[in-house]
């Protein structure tokens, strides 16, 4: 475990450098999810104006759902999702094989090569927002309800992670 925590230090190292050469990529980026944020929380405000629940589900609690689905996204974005667009190219270029006989896992491998630091920005602002939220509206939250969304977010990655996995396995035929 050590041996792979101290690979993925070197991994995320890289993509910090890669990254810093294109800054303004970055923070246009962020700008945008910014955008697509403002424009996710106008519209259901809008829609709220004309109601009170939306089958069940109350204006703070809709925004709630919005942040911790946006924020799950993020994790997964800055974990995997730039290393599972590129699988099938890997296998049809032929780059599997240099993966196959690395003396390290081959799925940590393909799955984790990349880290997009893209997301580190929108993983803070999507974290600051929860936050108010959380201080603004009360839901009720305990550290047992706390904990457990973080598990559900663990094992949401996981599930999706596994999925994508799964459908990459077409790339083989």
């Amino acid at each position: 475990m050590k041996k792979y925590l101290k690979i993925y230090a070197i991994l995320i190292k890289n993509a910090v450098s890669r990254e810093a050469q294109f800054r303004a990529d970055s923070i246009m980026n962020w700008i945008t999810h910014l955008l697509f944020l403002g424009f996710l929380f106008v519209l259901f405000d809008i829609l709220f104006k004309f109601t009170k629940v939306i089958d069940g589900w109350s204006k703070p609690e809709v925004f709630l759902l919005i942040v911790i689905f946006t924020l799950s996204q993020q994790f997964f974005h800055f974990f995997f999702r730039d290393n599972m667009w590129e699988i099938p190219d890997i296998i049809t270029d032929g780059k599997l094989d240099t993966y196959l006989i690395s003396p390290i896992n081959t799925i940590f491998l393909v799955i984790s090569r990349q880290v997009a630091t893209k997301s580190v920005m929108r993983i803070i602002t999507q974290s600051i927002l929860l936050a108010w939220l959380l201080s603004t509206y009360d839901f009720g939250f305990t550290l047992t309800s706390s904990l457990g969304l973080i598990v559900l977010m663990i094992a949401g990655l996981a599930i999706q992670t596994a999925f994508y996995l799964i459908i990459n396995t077409l790339s083989f035929w």
